[in-house]
């Protein structure tokens, strides 16, 4: 059985129609988002079965959300660009019959994509921990910086 987890944010639209079309496809799909749609079964990260691939509809926030599930499980993740911002996503809206043609074919290509993992340490002890796809941001609170 071929089976897909599709993550989406507001764009009911896009995910009905790519839910339609992979189902008509033979895939089942799972999703771990609140917004449950006709075609779905509804899971949490902890119940994802093993999957081929994890589509994703929104913009880079959708992205790196759905990223953190996919690296626990080693889930191939592809992007559709429905935001505003798209740096991460592979591929934009008007490409939705060629992303169920290309994942049903299986005519992609995997792109491994290098994390950063960072660690924060205060006098010798490590306060913050994790991992980031993209960037990692260091902010000094005003509370922290001395006084002038």
């Amino acid at each position: 059985m071929k089976s897909l987890s599709l993550s989406y944010l507001c764009v009911l639209e896009a995910a009905l129609k790519l839910a339609a079309d992979f189902n008509s496809a033979g895939f089942s799909i799972f999703s771990i988002s609140d917004i449950h749609i006709i075609g779905t079964t509804a899971c949490s990260v902890d119940e994802l079965p093993e999957l081929e691939v994890a589509v994703v509809l929104g913009g880079d926030g959708t992205m790196l959300r759905a990223a953190e599930v996919t690296r626990k499980h080693q889930i191939p993740l592809l992007g559709v660009n429905l935001g505003h911002v798209g740096f991460l996503a592979e591929v934009e809206k008007l490409s939705l019959d060629v992303v169920v043609s290309a994942i049903t074919e299986k005519n992609y290509v995997i792109d491994p994509r290098m994390t950063l993992k960072y660690s924060v340490e205060r006098d010798g002890k490590v306060v913050a921990s994790g991992w980031a796809l993209n960037e990692v941001t260091v902010v000094v609170k005003a509370a922290d910086l001395p006084a002038a």
